[in-house]
């Protein structure tokens, strides 16, 4: 496989790996990047990126989703380009990372979180709208978290499932936002840098 003929044409081409638990996140963002760029994506477990790592050029374009093993060599040395609420994204030359560094969970710091959630939705809902396309639309539109203040119910057991629940709804709209918020104001500088 030739690497470096991945750049068809004039689009640019970069590779999305992703973790266990990343998959529908690149696909969300090469559905984005898809349906609205001048670019073409490919993407790969990380499995698939430590096999074929050493057949990859330094010119390669890498994009990671999530805290992988491969992804956190890169991390400390991103030049993060946005960071909130645990959300986060960055690169270094043609390797980038969107990754989680935090769940919130202190009640002020949560409701921040969703209060921004609810922003980022409406300003979402404002791009979407210069769209056409219902795939356009569908792809911008960022899942509603329920409130994770859910009363007691009483028992350990409950309270534990609660919580884990809790934290899988939050991590999953971090990266709902963190990816969407890439593609919107991260992604073109990435690929042109």
């Amino acid at each position: 496989m030739n690497f470096d003929s991945m750049n068809n044409g004039n689009k640019k081409s970069c590779i999305i790996v992703y973790g266990k638990n990343g998959e529908v996140y690149a696909n969300l963002l090469v559905g984005l990047i898809d349906e609205f760029e001048e670019y073409e994506c490919t993407i790969w477990s990380e499995e698939k990126f430590k096999q074929n790592q050493d057949q990859l050029s330094s010119s390669n374009k890498v994009i990671f989703i999530g805290n992988t093993k491969v992804s956190q060599k890169f991390i400390p040395n991103l030049r993060i380009k946005y960071s909130k609420f645990g959300m986060n994204y960055g690169w270094l030359g043609h390797k980038c990372v969107i990754y989680t560094s935090h769940i919130p969970i202190k009640k002020d710091e949560l409701n921040a979180f969703l209060d921004y959630c609810k922003k980022v939705s409406e300003d979402i809902k404002n791009i979407s709208e210069s769209f056409s396309s219902v795939k356009a639309k569908a792809l911008f539109a960022l899942p509603q978290i329920i409130n994770p203040f859910i009363p007691l119910l009483g028992t350990i057991a409950i309270s534990f499932f609660q919580s884990q629940k809790k934290r899988k709804a939050i991590i999953e709209q971090q990266y709902n936002v963190v990816v969407r918020n890439f593609f919107i104001n991260g992604l073109k500088d990435f690929m042109e840098d």
